[in-house]
């Protein structure tokens, strides 16, 4: 949003600079932020006026949080009406057409999630344990030693 003009006449087309100290700067800015203006709107109603308007002073009040809230939904809703006009459907066709959409995305997901399910119990019943013959021979090949104590290590 652009800045609020300072000045209510026509175009100004003619530049007048003047030259400051520091200190003098920094005076008129505090001035100027303190009355909601830049510092070359102070100086341009100082010079025309020879006094500054105090009613330029922007007057800003804290909003309430849910005051806030409430705007911005309304705010969201506008949006979505706005969308939905700009787009040349009708909002009920809109709410179809995106039902649609998620319904077809929800399907697609578990079709994707079945594929990856058969595919992992196809893997785990190729390479699931040996058959009960070889387990037996296997586990008799095998020796369990027990443990050793911390006494044991030098």
């Amino acid at each position: 949003m652009p800045r609020r003009r300072t000045h209510a006449k026509a175009t100004r087309s003619r530049m007048v600079c003047i030259r400051m100290t520091d200190d003098d700067y920094a005076l008129k800015a505090a001035q100027a932020k303190e009355l909601g203006l830049t510092v070359s709107g102070l100086c341009e109603s100082l010079v025309l006026t020879g006094k500054v308007d105090m009613s330029a002073r922007p007057s800003y009040r804290a909003m309430d949080p849910a005051l806030f809230t409430e705007l911005r939904r309304i705010g969201n809703n506008v949006n979505q009406i706005a969308h939905a006009t700009n787009s040349n459907l009708p909002t009920d066709v809109m709410f179809a057409w995106r039902s649609v959409n998620n319904l077809m995305s929800a399907l697609l997901s578990d079709e994707l999630l079945s594929q990856r399910l058969a595919t992992l119990r196809a893997k785990i019943a190729a390479h699931d344990s040996p058959p009960p013959q070889a387990r037996d021979v296997f586990q008799r090949s095998v020796r369990v030693h027990p443990a050793r104590r911390p006494e044991d290590f030098p």
